[in-house]
C-alpha cells in the first residue's frame, strides 16, 4: 500500500524492533516474581504448573506422552487429554538446550519462558499475513497495535504464564498465513510444485489438533471461513482456481499429517483425540473434491445465470455442514460447542462469557480500525485474503463472546486487518491537512507518528477505560494464583511427609484403576491448588485441572465426620487422603464463590445496630462452620482429626468489609507486605470498626497464607469426673516458621455417670520430622463442676495420636478433697 522501495528495506528491520520490544514487554513485568526463588521459577495462574509437570514428565520418559495422568482428580485415573504437543514441545526444547536429560528446575525455566518466545513468533506471523494483504507499512503498524492493545494475547504471553493458548493462537494466525500463502503460490506454481510444499501449508492445522481439544472446533471455524473466501473467489475465475488449489492442498497436507501420526506415533492421536480421526479424515479428504470439483464446474457453466450462483450457494453451504460434521459428529467438538453456545455445566463454572464493552477493554480502537482496514482492501488484488481473514477473525471474536476459552486466537488476526485500517486511517487525516500545508515525506513521517500515537493512546490513559498494555506489579500479584507462600508450604510437605507408592509423575498403565497399594494417598486442596500439590509438592491431588464440586463441598461442610468422608469419596480400601491445604483467599473471598457451587451460598445476618455506621452485617454458619473457615481461621480449634503441621510465614489480611451503598458484604483480603513483620502475638486484631469510603471494615484478621493439616485418628482421653462437668482439654503448640503460639482446645461435659471421652488429634511431644508445631506443655485438661477448675496433666505419645490409642485420665478427686487446690 504505497511501500516505497527505502521503506521496504527498512521494514525488515523495523519489524524486528517491534519484535523485540514485544519480547521485552512480556518479559519485564513479571520477571522478578518469577525468578524470586533461587531453585525453581514460580509459574504465573494454575494452568502453567499442569503443563510444567506434563513437560517434566515427557523429558523423563521422551518421546513418550503419558496416557492417563494419576495426578487429575485422585483416586481416578484420567485421560490426560489436556497435556499435548505444547508440553512435549517445552520438553524437547529442554533436552535439547541441556543436552540430555534436563533436571525439572531447568525444564520448570524453559516452560516459563516458552509463552515470550511462542508468542513472539505468534506477533510475527501476524506481521507477516499483514504484509501480505496490505504492504509492510500496515504490518508495522498492525505491530504497533499489537504493542499498545495485545488484550487477553498479552496476558496468556507473559513471562511464567505457560499454556497452551499460547501455542493455540500461534498456530491460528500460521494457520491463516499458510491459506494466503497458499493461494498465492497456486497463482503460478504448477500442482506438483505446490504439492512439494503441501506439507508445510497444513502442519499449523495439523499441529493444532494435537495440542488442544478445542481445536476440531477451531478447525471447523478455520474450513467455514475458507468456504465464504472460496465463494467470494467465485467471481473471479483465476480467483476461484487459486484459491481451490490452496486450500486443497492445506486440507490434503492436514489429512496426510493425521495419517502420518497415527502411523508413526500413534498414542499420541489416541491419547488427545479418541473418535475424532474418521470424522475429521472424512471431512479433510471431502473438501479438496468439493472445491476442485466446483471450480471445474464453474468453467463448463455460463459466465453469468441462476446455475453459477445455485453452485456456488451449494459450495459454501457443504463446506459449512462439513466443518459442521468435525464439531457435532465428534464428542470434544460437541462439547466445546456446548461451550461457545453457553450450555456449560458445574464441571466447566470458571467459563464465563464476555460482552462487546470487553471489546473496548481489552482491545480499544482496534475491532473498529480492522473494519476500516476491510473496507479499505476489499477492491484491492487481496479482496479474497481479506476476506477469508475478516471471516475467520469475526468466527473466532464471536465464539470468544460466548465462551472465554477461545479469546486468544481471533485477536492476532483482528490485528491484520487493522494494521491497514490504521494506515487508511493516517492518509485520510493527510488529505486535508495537505491542503494547507505542503507534506514532504519528513513532515508526513511526523504527521503519521502523531496519529499513530493518537490511536494508542487509550492504552495510556488514565480513565479511558482500555486496560495498560502490560500489568503493572499490583496485577501480577493478584495473577499469581499461587505465590511463594503455597511454594514454600508444598515444599515443605514434598520434604516432611511420607513418600506415596505412586508418584503424579508416574506413567500408570492404561486402565481405569491403578489397584494403589497400601501408602498411596492423596492431598486435599481447592482445585487450583492441586497444581501445586502435584507439580511441587509431587504428591497426588485429589482436586485439580478444574473445578468441581467435589472440593467446594470439602471446603464448605460444616460437620466434620462428613468432611472427612468428603475427602476422598471415591477412595477404596487402600486409598485415603493424609493432608489437607487451605489458604487465605479460598478459605475467605473464594470460598464465598466455591460456596456457589455446592447450592449453599452464604447468607448474611445482622449482628450491630448501635453503631455510628447503622445496622451491620456478618456471614451466617454456612460460611463461618465451613470447615475452610474453620481449619484456616480458627486453626482447625476444636477438631478431632485435622492436625495443623505447617504455615507459612508469609501473612494475609482478611478483614469484613461491608459497603453501605451497596448494602454488600464481602471479605477484603490482600497479602500483607514482606517488608511489615507481622508481630504475631498481637493476632488476630480485633481493632474498632474503620471507616473506608463507603465501606466498613471489621473483624480484622492477619494469619499465615497457607496452612497445611494431616488427618490423624486421634487419641481419645477417658476418664471420670462428676456428673455434668465441664471437660476442656487444651494444646499450645509453637510454630516454627512463624513463631506464633497456636493454641487448639475442644470441650465436653460428663455424661449422668460422670464419664467423659475427648478425642485430640495432638501429642505431648511432636515428631519434629513430619511436623513444624510443637507443644509448649503436655495436654492440658480443665474439669469444672462449679467449683474452681481442676487442671489435669496427660502424657500423649504420637503412637496415640496416630493409632487412636485410648488414653486413660486420672479420675477427678472429690469437691471437698484435699488433692483438689485451693481456691486463690
Amino acid at each position: 500500500m504505497g511501500d516505497t522501495k527505502r521503506s521496504y528495506r527498512a521494514g525488515p528491520w523495523l519489524a524486528c524492533l517491534v519484535l523485540v520490544a514485544w519480547a521485552v514487554s512480556r518479559t519485564l513485568p513479571t520477571a522478578d516474581v518469577v525468578f524470586s526463588r533461587p531453585d525453581r521459577p514460580v509459574l504465573l495462574g494454575v494452568d502453567p504448573l499442569f503443563h510444567a509437570r506434563h513437560a517434566r514428565i515427557s523429558a523423563d520418559n521422551f518421546p513418550h506422552v503419558l496416557r492417563r495422568d494419576p495426578a487429575s482428580h485422585y483416586p481416578s485415573v484420567e485421560f490426560a487429554d489436556a497435556a499435548g504437543l505444547y508440553n512435549v514441545a517445552i520438553a524437547a526444547a529442554a533436552i535439547a538446550g541441556s543436552g540430555g536429560r534436563p533436571d525439572p528446575a531447568f525444564v520448570e525455566t524453559v516452560a516459563a519462558w516458552s509463552p515470550v518466545a511462542i508468542s513472539t513468533v505468534s506477533l510475527a506471523g501476524m506481521m507477516l499475513l499483514t504484509a501480505l494483504l496490505a504492504g509492510h507499512r500496515a504490518a508495522l503498524l498492525a505491530g504497533l497495535l499489537a504493542l499498545a492493545y495485545p488484550g487477553a494475547v498479552g496476558t496468556r504471553s507473559l513471562l511464567g504464564y505457560a499454556d497452551q493458548h499460547v501455542a493455540e493462537f500461534t498456530l491460528l494466525v500460521w494457520a491463516a498465513v499458510a491459506a494466503v500463502a497458499a493461494a498465492r503460490r497456486a497463482q503460478t506454481a504448477p500442482a506438483l510444485v505446490l504439492a512439494r510444499r503441501g506439507l508445510g501449508y497444513g502442519l499449523p492445522l495439523a499441529v493444532l489438533l494435537y495440542t488442544w481439544l478445542g481445536a476440531p472446533l477451531y478447525v471447523a471455524l478455520f474450513g467455514a471461513a475458507a468456504a465464504g473466501a472460496f465463494v467470494v473467489a467465485l467471481a473471479d475465475q483465476d480467483h476461484a482456481r487459486a484459491w481451490a488449489k490452496g486450500l486443497a492442498t492445506i486440507f490434503l497436507a492436514f489429512g496426510a499429517w493425521q495419517v502420518l501420526v497415527r502411523t508413526f506415533w500413534p498414542e499420541l492421536a489416541v491419547e488427545f483425540l479418541p473418535g475424532v480421526a474418521g470424522h475429521v479424515l472424512a471431512a479433510t479428504f471431502a473438501a479438496p473434491v468439493l472445491l476442485v470439483g466446483t471450480v471445474h464446474a464453474f468453467r463448463r457453466l455460463p459466465p453469468r445465470g441462476p446455475r453459477r450462483t445455485l453452485l456456488a450457494a451449494l459450495a459454501g453451504v457443504s463446506c459449512v455442514a462439513a466443518s459442521a460434521w468435525l464439531v457435532f459428529g465428534t464428542e470434544q467438538g460437541a462439547s466445546y460447542w456446548s461451550w461457545a453456545t453457553a450450555a456449560r455445566g458445574a464441571d466447566v463454572a470458571e467459563q464465563q462469557a464476555a460482552g462487546l464493552r470487553d471489546l473496548w477493554v481489552l482491545y480499544g480502537p482496534v475491532y473498529p480500525l480492522a473494519v476500516l482496514g476491510f473496507l479499505a482492501c476489499a477492491r484491492s488484488p487481496e479482496r479474497v485474503s481479506v476476506t477469508f481473514v475478516a471471516l475467520f477473525a469475526g468466527a473466532l471474536t464471536g465464539t470468544w463472546l460466548s465462551a472465554h476459552d477461545f479469546e486468544y486466537a481471533g485477536p492476532l488476526l483482528v490485528f491484520a486487518l487493522a494494521g491497514p485500517g490504521l494506515a487508511r486511517f493516517i492518509r485520510a487525516v493527510e488529505s486535508p491537512v495537505s491542503r494547507f500545508f505542503a507534506l514532504d515525506r519528513v513532515k508526513r513521517t511526523v504527521l503519521a507518528l502523531a496519529v499513530t500515537a493518537a490511536v494508542v493512546s487509550p492504552a495510556f490513559l488514565p480513565g479511558s477505560g482500555v486496560r495498560p498494555p502490560w500489568p503493572g506489579p499490583v496485577d501480577v500479584r493478584d495473577g499469581t494464583a499461587l505465590d511463594a507462600a503455597w511454594y514454600d508450604a508444598m515444599t515443605w510437605l514434598r520434604d516432611h511427609s511420607p513418600v506415596p507408592t505412586v508418584s503424579p509423575f508416574a506413567d500408570p498403565p492404561v486402565r481405569d484403576s491403578l489397584g494403589y497399594a497400601p501408602g498411596t494417598y492423596g492431598v486435599m486442596s481447592p482445585w487450583d491448588a492441586g497444581n501445586a500439590v502435584s507439580l511441587v509438592a509431587e504428591r497426588l491431588p485429589v482436586a485439580s485441572r478444574y473445578p468441581t464440586p467435589a472440593d467446594a463441598l470439602w471446603l464448605g461442610e460444616r460437620n466434620e465426620s462428613a468432611s472427612l468422608r468428603l475427602l476422598c469419596p471415591g477412595c477404596g480400601r487402600n486409598e485415603g487422603t493424609v493432608y489437607a491445604a487451605v489458604d487465605a483467599d479460598r478459605s475467605g473471598p473464594g470460598l464465598i464463590t466455591k460456596l456457589g457451587l455446592t447450592g449453599r451460598p452464604p447468607r448474611t445476618v445482622a449482628f450491630e445496630t448501635g453503631t455510628p455506621f447503622g445496622t451491620l452485617y456478618r456471614f451466617d454458619s454456612t460460611l463461618v462452620g465451613s470447615m475452610a473457615y474453620r481449619l484456616y481461621f480458627e486453626d482447625g480449634s476444636g477438631l478431632e482429626h485435622y492436625r495443623l503441621v505447617r504455615e507459612s510465614a508469609a501473612a494475609w489480611y482478611s478483614a469484613l468489609a461491608f459497603d453501605r451503598s451497596l448494602r454488600t458484604l464481602e471479605f477484603a483480603s490482600r497479602p500483607m507486605p514482606a517488608e511489615s513483620p507481622v508481630a504475631w502475638t498481637e493476632v488476630p486484631v480485633r481493632d474498632p470498626i474503620v471507616a473506608q469510603g463507603s465501606r466498613v471494615l471489621f473483624d480484622h484478621f492477619v494469619s499465615p497464607a497457607v496452612k497445611v493439616f494431616r488427618v490423624v485418628r486421634g487419641a481419645l482421653l477417658v476418664g471420670t469426673a462428676s456428673p455434668g462437668a465441664l471437660v476442656e482439654a487444651r494444646v499450645s503448640m509453637r510454630s516454627g516458621s512463624t513463631g506464633r503460639t497456636v493454641t487448639w482446645d475442644r470441650r465436653t461435659a460428663a455424661d449422668a455417670s460422670g464419664g467423659y471421652r475427648l478425642r485430640i488429634p495432638y501429642p505431648s511431644r511432636a515428631d519434629s520430622s513430619w511436623t513444624d508445631l510443637h507443644p509448649v506443655e503436655p495436654v492440658v485438661l480443665h474439669v469444672s463442676s462449679g467449683g474452681e477448675p481442676y487442671r489435669i496433666v496427660v502424657h500423649v505419645s504420637e503412637r496415640d495420636v496416630a493409632n487412636g490409642t485410648t488414653v486413660r485420665v486420672p479420675d477427678v478427686p472429690p469437691a471437698d478433697s484435699d488433692l483438689r487446690p485451693s481456691p486463690k
